[in-house]
């Protein structure tokens, strides 16, 4: 009897470090089974600029091919009064395949920060023929498109993770 306890003590054990090990991962992206299919998320990535953004993607794959359009949720990080019209926020890409800007952008919520800064989270798409410029290119640039002014992003980070999502998908 306390043999048979033990062997599931070290089962429940077992389960529970493969469970941390397989959270604690460094990759930048991981695939993951939702109601509809296997989806890919790249982890968010802090693009440094004039205003932060943080942003993550939510890619539909099947059988290791991208199949519809990405979901890019993306969070500014802004000195309050900075930004005046939430609606008219995208972020912007340009890459060697091309120009492109996120559609469908949707006000998730404003918060304060601390007494001088606001969080502004975003989500939006990307449509299919942008998911796979993206994944497709060498070059990326990232920008801002807030209140009729454009702020440049550090695409660096941006680059390394979509790199590694290309070993998932291509």
């Amino acid at each position: 009897m306390l043999r048979i306890i033990m062997k599931k003590i070290f089962l429940i054990l077992l389960s529970f470090l493969l469970i941390l090990s397989s959270c604690s991962t460094t990759e930048r992206a991981y695939s993951f089974v939702s109601r509809d299919g296997i989806r890919v998320f790249l982890r968010p990535v802090k693009l440094k600029g004039e205003i932060p953004v943080v942003m993550d993607m939510t890619i539909p794959t099947e059988k290791s091919k991208i199949i519809g359009d990405a979901t890019l949720n993306y969070s500014l990080l802004a000195p309050k009064g900075t930004i005046k019209d939430v609606d008219s926020l995208s972020l912007f890409f340009s890459t060697d395949k091309g120009s492109f800007e996120t559609e469908n952008n949707e006000l998730l919520f404003v918060e304060g920060r601390g007494k001088d800064e606001i969080e502004i989270r975003i989500t939006s798409v990307l449509s299919l023929s942008s998911t796979l410029s993206l994944m497709e290119s060498s070059s990326i640039e990232v920008s801002l498109k807030a209140d009729s002014n454009t702020y440049s992003l550090d695409s660096d980070l941006f680059i390394s993770s979509l790199e590694n999502t290309k070993d998932y998908l291509l």
